[in-house]
């Protein structure tokens, strides 16, 4: 009986840790695809922000060169 006691408790710990990684793995997963929709956003409003301020210069980019 010690046999399938020892048994039992082995596949219960095995079953935990699997089920503890397939946490971690889903967390992981989630983490990664917030990151990619953050740096979407920062390049987005980036690119909003180039837009602006190129709007708001285009008209005196030469007099930075006159010198």
């Amino acid at each position: 009986m010690a046999f399938f006691d020892t048994l039992k408790q082995n596949l219960m710990t095995a079953s935990q840790v699997t089920m503890d990684k397939s946490k971690n793995t889903a967390e992981i997963l989630k983490l990664k695809d917030q990151i990619r929709q953050d740096k979407r956003e920062i390049r987005s409003a980036t690119y909003k922000i180039g837009e602006i301020y190129q709007e708001l210069h285009s008209e005196n980019h030469e007099e930075a060169y006159e010198d």
